[in-house]
């Protein structure tokens, strides 16, 4: 059995995830960083490339984000999570990993940790994680506007499911996602009085 991989980034919260679930060796040897030095499989560039090499390798395992499992039609492999439930990666259940974190109390505010795996609930999936943007705060105004208009994008017309859904990505959790949103905003665009009024 092979391992395929790509993106970094992905390849980082699957490392987080091994890190949980093995040994206290895997953790020693292998670890979590952007260049692991995998023990077996054959490293990849890009997903499409991993899709390639599973689908051309008789019992090959590999790790791509939702976006090619549903471009590809490929069968998504149930992960265990933190309450001890297997899990099936969907828009469902990825959904519900982002809800469960934002109602977490000990969940940072400026998002600055990684959700995977230790998550309570049911149905949510163990290897889930935000996207995020880093912005400074020292912007020029005109540079600042054009930042808020690209803010104020992606949280309502970005929303839709065309950008996000069909490319692979899960709309943001409103409910319990918007107080916490409300605090990174009035902070990073002071005097704006930001206020989120719908999640589309």
């Amino acid at each position: 059995m092979g391992l395929g991989r790509s993106q970094k980034k992905r390849s980082f919260c699957f490392q987080q995830i091994m890190n949980c679930w093995t040994s206290k060796d895997w953790f020693d040897n292998i670890g979590r960083d952007l260049s692991p030095a995998w023990p077996v499989g054959s490293g990849y560039n890009g997903s499409d490339a991993v899709v390639s090499a599973v689908q051309n390798t008789p019992g090959a395992v590999g790790y791509v984000g939702l976006g090619w499992i549903k471009k590809y039609h490929l069968k998504s492999m149930a992960l265990k999570n933190f309450d001890g439930y297997y899990v099936v990666e969907s828009v469902k259940t990825i959904q519900a990993a982002g809800k469960a974190a934002l109602h977490d109390p000990t969940f940072p505010d400026d998002f600055n940790q990684s959700m995977v795996w230790k998550l309570h609930g049911k149905d949510v999936y163990p290897d889930a994680n935000f996207e995020f943007w880093t912005v400074s705060t020292r912007l020029p105004d005109p540079t600042m506007k054009e930042v808020k208009k690209l803010i104020v994008w992606a949280l309502t017309t970005g929303q839709e499911e065309k950008y996000t859904i069909k490319t692979g990505f899960i709309p943001l959790p409103f409910d319990p996602f918007k107080p916490r949103l409300e605090k990174i905003l009035n902070r990073l665009l002071p005097g704006n009085n930001f206020e989120i009024q719908t999640g589309g």
